[in-house]
C-alpha cells in the first residue's frame, strides 16, 4: 500500500473516527450542535479557499467525518441527526457566503 496514491482513504479513516470519537466526547446535545456547527464554519472556510481546486477529495474526507459524528452522536444520542446534519449545512454555506461577500 502506498501512502502517496491511497492518502484520502487513509484520511478518510482517520477523520471518520476522529469524528465519532469527538461525538462521544460531547457532553450534550446542545454542545454537540455548536460544534458541528462551527466544524460546519471551518469546512466552509476550506471549501471556499480551494476555490477553482478539485473538490471530491476535499468532499470525501469531509463525509467521512460526517459518518463518524453522526455515528457517535446517535449512540450516544446527544442530538438528532437531522438537525446536526442541517447545522453542518448552514455553518458551511454561511461561512462560504461570507467569504463570498469578503465579510470575513
Amino acid at each position: 500500500m502506498n501512502l502517496l496514491y491511497n492518502w484520502i482513504e487513509y484520511l478518510f479513516l482517520a477523520l471518520l473516527v476522529a469524528g465519532f470519537i469527538l461525538a462521544l466526547t460531547s457532553g450534550s446535545a446542545v454542545i454537540s450542535y455548536i460544534v458541528i456547527f462551527w466544524i460546519g464554519v471551518f469546512v466552509g472556510r476550506v471549501w471556499y479557499y480551494n476555490q477553482g481546486g478539485f473538490h471530491f477529495p476535499t468532499f470525501i474526507v469531509v463525509i467521512g467525518f460526517l459518518i463518524g459524528y453522526l455515528f457517535g452522536a446517535w449512540i450516544t444520542r446527544y442530538g438528532n441527526g437531522w438537525v446536526i446534519l442541517i447545522l453542518f449545512i448552514l455553518g458551511l454555506y454561511g461561512s462560504y457566503y461570507a467569504h463570498e461577500r469578503k465579510w470575513v
